[in-house]
């Protein structure tokens, strides 16, 4: 009976783990989308404000970089 329930604990385990990884591989499209749609309308809203062209989008690439996450973890060189 022990046996029995060991498996069952390692199926539960298993089935955890494809969960989360078909959750995340939901997530992280629907995240990558709304920080696009983000981005876009912060630059619209700086148009919007008067801001001329050129500084929109420097601002608003400034603000898209922020969110990249690759730019807070430091690279081996």
């Amino acid at each position: 009976m022990k046996v029995a329930s060991t498996v069952g604990a390692f199926g539960q385990i298993i089935a955890n783990i494809v969960r989360l990884i078909a959750h995340c591989g939901y997530l992280v499209p629907l995240a990558l989308y709304s920080r696009r749609k983000g981005v876009s309308k912060f630059e619209g809203q700086l148009l919007e404000d008067g801001l001329d062209a050129e500084s929109a989008r420097y601002l608003a690439q400034a603000y898209k970089d922020l969110g990249n996450v690759s730019n807070w973890v430091k690279h081996k060189s």
